[in-house]
């Protein structure tokens, strides 16, 4: 054999060599979303974007939104949102809680905005701070938004003005984040619907109802007791958030506004529930007055009176309209500001 054949086994061996290490070395794992779309993995069609790979491991793209309207500026140092997080998904209403700093706020409140895909303000309401502002330290506050929900997921923003008194373009600071908006669970008139306490659904006519708990007055075993009790699931309904109460053994039927519920089944966490619509009363004529202590009443009557007990949310029916409502009673017209108004101020 020639030295040129032995000198072209050897780099074959070699080279072989060479693969054989290099096929052990392990693959660099897969960490974010972008290194699993760069391996060619496929992008799920979803809001925000996610990527699986093979052994089951889902990737969320990263949905960043903007972080303030003076885009130099680092509002970190601020304000900092506790919850919900950016890109988490609510449902109405949200709380939404967080720490600013005193110089953040103005009178112990700071302007807080839901706002659609396409900037549309659909909720707003002014957040408390929740100990003494008039300090430089971060301050807790809280607030709690109400709006229509979607028939479909939405991205939306949170904006959080700094309370600006002075007007000036140059004193003004906006933190915004990206954030999701589940969409409603739409169910139909006169047809059985299960709730889990918690669970919201809406109807076709923009009624909404929620199951805020069940209260369970049931004999215990081995006492002996004058009455048998039973579950009484309450009841959430409309933007008011009116309270209406059902019964296993009691109220299996009640008739609020417009509408009758009808209770059906119940367990100590859950209530299947129908809903019916009635036909909307005659409407009554002749005009509506604002009496009360507090200008508190939207009745029929001139001159009515009430017990002068000051409550905070008395101040929300100033900017409130008192008129005949389809029921054909005089009452406050619900709006998106008066039931935020009223929520934030119990």
């Amino acid at each position: 054999m020639n030295r040129n054949a032995i000198y072209a086994i050897i780099i074959i061996i070699f080279a072989f060599l060479g693969i054989l290490t290099l096929s052990k070395i392990p693959a660099k794992p897969i960490t974010t979303y972008e290194e699993c779309t760069a391996a060619g993995y496929p992008a799920l069609e979803s809001y925000p974007e996610q990527c699986k790979t093979p052994d089951g491991k889902t990737f969320v793209k990263s949905v960043q939104g903007p972080s303030t309207t003076n885009n130099d500026a680092d509002l970190s140092d601020l304000i900092v949102i506790d919850s919900p997080k950016s890109n988490d998904t609510i449902k109405s209403p949200v709380t939404i809680t967080g720490r600013a700093r005193g110089s953040f706020y103005f009178e112990g409140s700071l302007p807080v905005k839901l706002l659609d895909s396409a900037g549309k303000v659909i909720a707003e309401a002014p957040a408390k701070a929740q100990s003494d502002w008039m300090t430089s330290e971060f301050v807790p506050f809280k607030v709690t938004l109400n709006y229509t929900e979607p028939t479909a997921a939405t991205s939306a923003t949170l904006s959080f003005h700094n309370d600006n008194p002075s007007g000036l373009p140059k004193n003004d600071k906006e933190y915004k984040m990206a954030i999701i908006l589940a969409p409603s669970a739409i169910t139909g008139f006169n047809i059985p619907f299960p709730l889990n306490i918690g669970d919201k659904v809406s109807f076709s006519d923009t009624l909404t109802v929620t199951l805020k708990s069940v209260e369970d007055s049931r004999c215990k075993p081995n006492v002996q007791c004058i009455w048998a009790g039973e579950l009484s699931p309450i009841l959430l309904v409309g933007k008011a958030q009116s309270e209406v109460r059902l019964g296993t053994a009691t109220k299996k039927s009640v008739t609020f506004g417009n509408y009758t519920f009808t209770l059906t089944d119940a367990t100590a966490t859950t209530a299947t529930i129908i809903v019916k619509k009635n036909n909307p009363p005659t409407v009554s004529q002749g005009a509506c007055y604002v009496g009360g202590c507090s200008s508190e009443v939207c009745s029929d009557q001139k001159g009515i009176v009430s017990t002068c007990i000051y409550r905070e949310e008395y101040a929300c029916y100033k900017t409130a309209t008192c008129e005949r409502q389809t029921n054909g009673n005089c009452g406050w017209t619900e709006t998106t500001a008066l039931t935020t108004c009223i929520n934030n101020a119990k």
